[in-house]
């Protein structure tokens, strides 16, 4: 195993946000985060190198096909909980949807472990701003620097309003939009300054429920490049 620096990112986007957009802005939506096109890049290399193993592991930090989510609540009442379950199921539908060709995303118990946590909460802020939701993760490879497996580790912890900053209820379809927005973070993408992206701030008046083709572009793309680096590790492993 060759030795090598941990690349590791955290992170938290939030909705709920005003965007200012000029007819510039179109090249923003649909943008990777940094580390999606640099885990494809180390994923080349070690290909290049011989590095089945390792390049499994970035690629599969790109896929995350199979990723495991459990959903809790905090100061959530009993008669609102199965709006909010409702709400984030319909969220990783969107996503199975829109990514297909093997992607899943499982729903385990509350008290099982998994690599998203999710939790609905009446409020939800960010710097002391209120925010329809946000998520923190951790997307890195480890080991391989002193005779340990290579390995990716990953975890995201997301978090959803269900109570308007003005005391309003939040709606399903306000939980639904927020839960896909942030599921889009852990899957690579970037916010969007427009208002109708999924990947964009939350408008109350018109949440949205699917996505414009040009969101998934870019994903879509490093995605299948990833696909194609898998196929050719897995065909090398002994």
């Amino acid at each position: 195993m060759k030795a090598r620096s941990l690349f590791v990112l955290f992170a938290a986007f939030a909705a709920l946000a005003p965007a200012s957009v000029d007819n510039g802005s179109e090249a923003l939506r649909g943008r990777l985060l940094p580390d999606m096109p640099e885990h494809l890049e180390f994923a080349q290399k070690d290909m290049q190198t011989g590095q089945v193993q390792d390049a499994l592991a970035h690629v599969g930090l790109i896929l995350l096909d199979h990723a495991t989510y459990h959903i809790n609540f905090d100061g959530v009442p009993p008669e609102k909980q199965a709006e909010c379950t409702a709400a984030f199921r319909d969220a990783t539908a969107m996503w199975v949807r829109a990514l297909g060709n093997g992607f899943e995303l499982d729903e385990v118990a509350a008290d099982q472990p998994a690599e998203i946590n999710v939790t609905f909460q009446p409020d939800v802020k960010q710097a002391e701003s209120e925010v329809a939701g946000y998520v923190t993760w951790r997307r890195r490879v480890v080991g391989g620097t002193d005779g340990t497996p290579v390995r990716m580790d990953f975890t995201a912890d997301v978090r959803v309003r269900t109570v308007q900053p003005g005391g309003e209820p939040m709606m399903l379809e306000h939980m639904r939009h927020t839960s896909a927005h942030e599921l889009g973070h852990v899957l690579g993408l970037d916010d969007s300054p427009f208002y109708g992206d999924i990947m964009g701030p939350l408008d109350l008046q018109h949440p949205v429920s699917d996505f414009e083709s040009a969101e998934l572009e870019n994903l879509r793309a490093v995605r299948a490049q990833a696909e194609g680096l898998k196929e050719q590790a897995l065909a090398k492993k002994p």
